[in-house]
């Protein structure tokens, strides 16, 4: 793999203790990708799609506030305790501070999972630093935008071309990867060259992304779409 693909890992600021899994960053506008028992009651969140193990997604201050800024699957958290306020009903509402600490008992995330919320894990970029990581190696790497992907139908061919789709979708994109989600095959991370580039161009690369970010996990593992 191109070393161009890199990750991040996150570490405690106090100790330096790592407290993330290797994470790549998914860029979306909205956060479209949570879900969880209840969550539709809330009308910032579209219960459809989760984050994805091993993808980030950096909120702004506005949307969540400054301790619920870099959220990742609770499965990309690593060594993390349970401190502070655990208040909520079926499980911790988040509302209440950091409820997360890192092995020297640093409180450094905030673990959301209550029955009317999203469900996610958010690291307070106050209190981690940000390392460059490799990016995981599991599953089958694609990489597409080269050469520049400046047209709708130039994206709908590789997207088929790349998940071995047969039948012919068109600029349906959630059509598209749930075809893929349904059929037999390994997890796929796919790079999407200067994506910003592409959308210059008028190709829909929101529309796109929300439809993997709503796939979830396929096949045992992720099927991700990735700009660059």
């Amino acid at each position: 793999m191109s070393a161009r693909w890199s990750a991040s890992t996150f570490h405690c600021r106090r100790c330096g203790a790592r407290v993330s899994a290797p994470v790549e960053e998914v860029l979306l506008a909205e956060p479209v990708f949570f879900t969880a028992e209840g969550a539709a009651n809330d009308p910032r969140f579209e219960p459809r799609g989760s984050l994805e193990p091993g993808t980030l997604w950096r909120a702004s201050p506005e949307q969540f506030g400054r301790e619920l800024d870099l959220l990742v699957h609770p499965d990309s958290a690593v060594d993390l305790t349970p401190c502070g306020d655990w208040i909520g009903c079926c499980g911790p509402a988040g509302g209440d501070g950091p409820n997360l600490a890192c092995p020297s008992g640093h409180p450094v995330a905030t673990r959301v999972a209550d029955c009317h919320t999203a469900d996610f894990v958010a690291f307070a970029r106050a209190r981690v630093d940000e390392r460059p990581a490799a990016a995981p190696s599991a599953g089958r790497v694609v990489v597409i935008g080269e050469p520049p992907i400046v047209r709708v139908q130039q994206l709908v061919a590789a997207l088929h071309g790349c998940l071995g789709v047969t039948a012919w979708h068109d600029d349906d994109f959630e059509a598209l990867v749930l075809d893929h989600t349904t059929s037999p095959g390994e997890p796929v991370r796919i790079y999407w060259v200067d994506a910003a580039a592409s959308q210059r161009a008028g190709v829909p690369v929101a529309r796109a992304l929300a439809a993997f970010a709503c796939a979830r996990r396929t096949h045992g593992g992720v099927t991700a779409l990735i700009p660059k």
